[in-house]
């Protein structure tokens, strides 16, 4: 996944197909085989999907189903946020018993 403004990159899942979608990495938080990574920043997604909603916003009432696809991504993004920010503390309580 690049930054909008193509300063990062981040691997932020996998889905084991050999060859990537073309409409990988924003599409792949609502397919079934998407497997996220918990310790990146999917936020880096986040940011690109909701510049596509404010564009989509800008397009008018043509673009209405691009914007409720978009936030539905968005959503679905932030679950992933959530999950893996739930997954990092929980290794982290772990390795903190383990000490």
């Amino acid at each position: 996944s690049p930054s909008v403004d193509r300063m990062r990159r981040e691997i932020t899942g996998e889905c084991g197909r050999h060859q990537v979608c073309q409409y990988a990495p924003i599409a792949c938080y609502e397919c079934h085989r998407f497997k996220p990574c918990y310790d990146v920043d999917h936020t880096i997604n986040l940011e690109r999907v909701n510049e596509e909603v404010q564009s989509a916003r800008n397009g008018g009432l043509a673009r209405q189903a691009d914007v409720k696809r978009y936030m539905h991504i968005a959503n679905r993004i932030r679950v992933v946020i959530n999950i893996c920010e739930a997954k990092r503390e929980a290794i982290t309580a772990e390795r903190g018993v383990g000490s």
